[in-house]
């Protein structure tokens, strides 16, 4: 199967008994391709946490020394807050897009962020913006080629909210930004685990609907040449978390 991801790279897929060590070797003796590189697992980084008492527990914000903690080991988030607490669709603010396991669009403490596609009719069935899309309204699903990013995993929802989760409703957490446009992007499954090309169908999607920032709490595998090559010919910055495995990375 032969399937063009974007630019000029394609997604193939190999006949029975080739191996992709095999394939790799070929495709390197072939003076029209640049490269091949193997289509990897990648994996969203830990399930998240709910504590009982979330905003006593947001600490990486704003640390007293609550829960036996060091005062000061935080991010510094009231004082930035005290200079712009971040800019919405109004103020023509940033996209950002949350490449992961989709965004629940409809949590309270979210929907208000949530980007919306503006070329799109909702619900009519039509690829209304000619994107390839079809009611791609608020972001997209690379695993499906639907536009629908709903979260079944939970792990996109938690970064989302860690983002921007809605800071003037007065209920749940709040997010670094009280206001920035949360572009759900899903390439990871329920199970938290995807793959490189649907990855990268996600970064190109982010990219081409205007995305400035994307969040990427996932990794795996190894070095990807088409994913390094997605990732420098896009026009937006790249966010990779580190990982929970407190490994020195």
């Amino acid at each position: 199967m032969r399937q063009k991801i974007g630019g000029k790279m394609v997604h193939l897929r190999l006949p029975d008994g080739m191996t992709t060590a095999e394939a790799m070797v070929a495709m390197g003796r072939d003076g029209r391709v640049a490269y091949a590189c193997a289509n990897e697992m990648l994996s969203d980084f830990g399930d998240p946490v709910y504590p009982p008492d979330l905003d006593a527990r947001l600490w990486g914000l704003n640390n007293t020394g609550q829960d036996e903690g060091t005062p000061d080991a935080d991010i510094d988030a009231p004082e930035a807050w005290a200079i712009t607490t971040g800019k919405g669709v109004e103020e023509h603010g940033p996209v950002i897009a949350v490449i992961d396991t989709g965004i629940d669009t409809s949590h309270p403490d979210l929907r208000a962020n949530i980007w919306t596609n503006t070329g799109e009719i909702p619900g009519d069935g039509i690829d209304n913006d000619g994107n390839g899309i079809i009611d791609d309204v608020h972001g997209y699903n690379a695993i499906d080629g639907s536009g629908n990013p709903f979260d079944d995993n939970r792990h996109g929802t938690h970064c989302a909210g860690t983002i921007a989760a809605d800071g003037t409703n007065g209920e749940g957490v709040v997010g670094v930004n009280h206001k920035a446009q949360l572009m759900a992007v899903k390439f990871l499954s329920g199970q938290g685990s995807g793959t490189t090309a649907d990855a990268v169908k996600g970064l190109l999607y982010a990219d081409r609907m205007g995305a400035r920032i994307t969040s990427n709490s996932w990794g795996g595998g190894g070095f990807n040449e088409a994913l390094r090559d997605t990732l420098e010919a896009s026009h937006a910055l790249h966010i990779f978390a580190a990982g929970n495995s407190n490994n020195d990375n």
